[in-house]
């Protein structure tokens, strides 16, 4: 497992991405909201961090 750390809140977090798959593919996000979210961060977000997207109807600009 990879360690990362968040591209919001710079906590740490473990990633699977390199293990044939992370939590982070079970995340339900619309298209609009995902590619918001490449433009926004240059990696990958913590579940918690990400989990505010599920939920959220706009990603901030």
């Amino acid at each position: 497992m990879a360690e990362k750390k968040c591209s919001k809140c710079f906590r740490p977090f473990g990633c699977r991405a390199d293990e044939g798959g992370c939590w982070c593919d079970s995340a339900n996000l619309n298209d609009l909201t995902l590619s918001k979210l490449r433009l926004l961060f240059d990696d990958c977000l913590c579940s918690s961090c990400l989990s505010e997207f599920e939920t959220a109807s706009e990603v901030p600009e």
